[in-house]
């Protein structure tokens, strides 16, 4: 996704729902994310964030839910990152 308008368009059944069950999992939702099959042999879900002048970030929660981690990249995916910090999940 970049800044401004983002479209996410496709023909049916191609994973469009997903990417939007995914984001708010990963958000928050108390419930874990249903399974599809391209996700077998995953446990766990990532996303990583590059705010707009913060330093990025990823959150790994696992597939069933649960809390999260978050890791930041103080300076940049590059360089090591700071010790991983376990959120409390609230939507």
């Amino acid at each position: 996704f970049t800044p401004g308008l983002n479209l996410v368009v496709g023909a049916s059944d191609t994973g469009k729902t997903f990417i939007f069950e995914a984001l708010d999992f990963m958000l928050g939702a108390r419930d874990g994310l249903r399974r599809i099959p391209e996700s077998d042999g995953y446990d766990r879900v990532f996303l990583s964030v590059e705010p707009t002048g913060r330093p990025p970030f990823t959150l790994r929660r696992g597939f069933d839910g649960g809390q999260a981690e978050a890791t930041e990249y103080p300076d940049g995916r590059d360089r090591s990152p700071s010790p991983p910090k376990t959120l409390a999940v609230t939507h």
